[in-house]
């Protein structure tokens, strides 16, 4: 029964917490109650430890992570699986979203066979859009890779 109790209060939390993750993200910035407050505090911590790094530069960065890792080796290797964890994830749903696909180089060329005859020098070439609209017509470039 109190095992019970405590995954009701818990779900009921989550479900808060997403309704204000979800409150924030669409602006209502009233509605996002402690969640808002927290993302404000994350923020604020955001903007000091970039300026931090900035004073201390890369030597002072190595010396800091280095010293903390002396300290406290523990908390070092959860913070560094924890990073690594976020890292993996990141990379696997950028490699999974759907990514544009790239314009062609060159745009195809097609043959207009009907006013090809094998006496001719080069055949007749017309580049085309995807849309079917010629680019241009020239009857003085060959088409690569030797005959039809």
């Amino acid at each position: 029964m109190q095992l019970e109790q405590r995954l009701g209060s818990a779900t009921s939390a989550a479900r808060k917490t997403s309704e204000e993750l979800r409150a924030l993200a669409e602006g209502r910035h009233e509605a996002a109650g402690r969640t808002g407050d927290m993302a404000h505090d994350v923020s604020e911590r955001l903007a000091k430890a970039a300026d931090r790094i900035d004073e201390l530069g890369v030597k002072g960065v190595t010396e800091e992570v280095s010293g903390f890792a002396r300290r406290r080796p523990v908390a070092f290797l959860v913070a560094a699986g924890a990073a690594g964890l976020v890292a993996g994830q990141l990379a696997r749903a950028v490699k999974a979203s759907p990514s544009p696909s790239p314009a062609p180089a060159t745009p195809p060329v097609m043959v207009d066979v009907d006013h090809y005859s094998p006496g001719m020098a080069a055949p007749q070439c017309v580049a085309s859009q995807a849309s079917g609209e010629p680019f241009s017509t020239d009857r003085s470039s060959s088409v690569s890779g030797g005959s039809l």
